[in-house]
């Protein structure tokens, strides 16, 4: 067994209140990964924050790149692999980076983080805390399987394909109880 901080670097969030300012109109405006745009697997576009104004440049570790793990410090604990289309966001406090290191396929590292193996490892360490957020330290002596780089790169590639196809039956959920809402209502409507 290896040490979660052997697969990858593990970085602390940006706590806002020292680089942004809400309604400022000096200074570079950002977007926020706030972490209830981290779901397992992905990033959902509408819950990112809105734009704020940075009054104090961040450090450059504390926005996304593409193939950084983004895990939320806090319960259901959920992981997000960052792709193009999400690089650039100022990550908050309430969320950790990992970054894959040496030849760690970041996509197996975060199908991973988001198993039920490494989840209990968290509930174990922040069991009995009142506010349970899983602290930094903690993450770094994670138990992680020792596996061939092949694999890594299997596993990781099968958990994105995976995501996408989640997506996809998520939306087709979604639609199919429109679409029942709406026959319902022409049906309410058309009684009346």
């Amino acid at each position: 067994m290896k040490r979660l901080e052997d697969l990858a670097e593990i970085i602390v969030g940006q706590i806002l209140t020292r680089v942004t300012g809400e309604g400022k109109t000096s200074g570079v405006e950002t977007k926020i990964l706030v972490p209830r745009a981290v779901t397992e697997g992905g990033i959902i576009d509408e819950n990112i924050s809105g734009d704020y104004v940075e009054k104090k440049k961040a450090d450059d570790s504390r926005y996304s790149r593409n193939g950084d793990v983004v895990l939320k410090l806090a319960t259901p604990y959920e992981a997000a692999y960052i792709d193009k289309n999400h690089e650039g966001y100022l990550i908050p406090s309430f969320c950790a980076v990992l970054r894959a290191k040496g030849n760690v396929d970041p996509a197996y590292l975060c199908a991973l983080v988001n198993s039920s193996f490494i989840r209990e490892q968290i509930n174990a360490r922040v069991a009995g805390v009142v506010r349970p957020m899983v602290k930094i330290s903690d993450l770094r002596t994670i138990e992680v399987p020792d596996i061939p780089a092949e694999e890594m790169k299997k596993l990781g590639k099968e958990y994105l394909l995976s995501g996408e196809k989640r997506k996809l039956l998520q939306q087709l959920a979604e639609n199919e109880k429109k679409i029942m809402d709406n026959k319902v209502l022409s049906i309410v409507k058309g009684g009346k």
